[in-house]
């Protein structure tokens, strides 16, 4: 899919010399962005990294869970009988 930058008609006749750069900028940064959202070559970056930090928080997630399940066996040997 092609997208077009978009177009900006100004009147320059009415426009002072600070609001000509000023629109000049616009454009600019209009022209900027279109090709930015055109743009797919930072696309598999973005994808890895979204992986990386899922199995991050999956990791987090297990080691949380683990912990607890540590904290409570720990707690029930220190306060088992010394005879068993």
């Amino acid at each position: 899919m092609q997208l077009e930058p978009p177009v900006l008609s100004v009147r320059t006749s009415f426009v002072g010399g600070a609001q000509k750069e000023a629109v000049s900028q616009m454009k600019t940064i209009a022209s900027r962005m279109s090709r930015f959202l055109q743009d797919e070559s930072g696309t598999e970056t973005v994808e890895w990294a979204l992986i990386c930090a899922l199995l991050v928080i999956g990791t987090l997630v297990a080691i949380s869970t683990i912990g607890k399940w540590m904290k409570v066996r720990w707690n029930s040997v220190e306060s088992a009988p010394d005879g068993l």
